[in-house]
């Protein structure tokens, strides 16, 4: 797990995981069980603070709702 505010660059722009999270609606994750819990959870590859590309997972737990707070930042 990384911290909320590791910084992304989507399109070359500086932002905190948790500021970026709050872009992302329902719609743009996927629906996936681990264990007995589901997450949604969005695939993010791009630039983060020290790599040129990474890829990551912005993950939340189904039956919470999608804000910075519920947020679980993962690196692939």
């Amino acid at each position: 797990m990384l911290k909320t505010n590791r910084i992304l660059y989507p399109k070359g722009i500086a932002v905190q995981a948790k500021e970026f999270a709050r872009y992302i609606e329902s719609n743009d994750t996927r629906l996936v069980t681990v264990g007995n819990e589901r997450y949604r959870v969005y695939h993010y590859e791009g630039a983060i603070h020290d790599l040129d590309d990474a890829v990551m997972r912005l993950a939340w737990k189904a039956d919470q709702p999608m804000t910075p707070d519920h947020l679980h930042v993962m690196s692939s």
